[in-house]
C-alpha cells in the first residue's frame, strides 16, 4: 500500500505522529501542518499556515499519489529531525549554563 490511505500506519511506523500534518481534503480544515493533497488534479504537497491558507512557495508537485506519499513523507523526516536539532542545541545551551 502506497497511497494516502497507508499513511497514517507510516506515520506512527517511522515515529512521525508528533508533527502537525493533513492527509487528502483534511487541509481544508487543518491550521498549521504540512500536508499531501490532490489540488486541481495535481497531487502535491505544501504547508499550511496558521490562517489556512496554503504557502505556495512550499508547495512540491508529483506524478502521481505514491510519489507524493513518499516525497511527503522525507519532508516529515526531515522535520523531525529539525525539531530534533534544536532540542539537542537547547540541551546544550542549558548544560553549558549549569
Amino acid at each position: 500500500m502506497s497511497g494516502v490511505e497507508s499513511l497514517p500506519e507510516r506515520i506512527a511506523s517511522e515515529g512521525l505522529q508528533g508533527i502537525r500534518v493533513a492527509i487528502g481534503d483534511e487541509y481544508l480544515r487543518r491550521l498549521d501542518c504540512l500536508a499531501v493533497a490532490r489540488r486541481d488534479g495535481v497531487w502535491s504537497t505544501f504547508y499550511v499556515d496558521e490562517r489556512s491558507s496554503i504557502e505556495e512557495r512550499s508547495a512540491r508537485t508529483y506524478a502521481d499519489e505514491s510519489s507524493a506519499v513518499e516525497g511527503f513523507l522525507e519532508r516529515l523526516r526531515l522535520q523531525k529531525r529539525k525539531v530534533e536539532i534544536h532540542e539537542e542545541l537547547r540541551e546544550r545551551r542549558r548544560h553549558q549554563g549549569e
